[in-house]
C-alpha cells in the first residue's frame, strides 16, 4: 500500500531546508503510528478481594491459566488451572 503523501513535494526536496526536516520527522511519526501493536499474551480474567489486600486473580498467559494470590506487596502462584474445567464448559454452553 503507497500513500502518496508519504513522498515530499519538489520544493520540499531541498536537504537543507527547515521544511524538509520538518517533513522527514513527521514521516518518521506516521510509521510509528501506523505500526500495529502486538497482541497481549497477558489477561486478568478475574479478581477476587478475600481481605485486606487480599486478592485471588486467574491470569491467562498464552492458553495456560494461573490462580495467582496477592498480599501486599507478595504475589505467588497457587495452582495451574484446567481450562477445560466443567465450570468453564458449562459457562459457555
Amino acid at each position: 500500500m503507497s500513500f502518496e503523501f508519504l513522498h515530499p513535494p519538489a520544493n520540499l526536496r531541498k536537504p537543507n531546508s527547515a521544511l524538509a526536516a520538518l517533513w522527514i520527522r513527521l514521516q518518521r511519526y506516521w510509521r510509528v503510528i501506523r505500526t500495529p501493536a502486538p497482541a497481549r499474551e497477558l489477561r486478568v480474567r478475574e479478581t477476587l478481594q478475600i481481605g485486606d489486600k487480599r486478592q485471588l486473580m486467574v491470569v491467562e498467559v498464552g492458553e495456560r491459566q494461573l490462580l495467582i494470590g496477592a498480599a501486599g506487596n507478595c504475589l505467588t502462584m497457587l495452582a495451574e488451572l484446567d481450562r477445560h474445567s466443567k465450570a468453564e464448559q458449562a459457562w459457555h454452553a
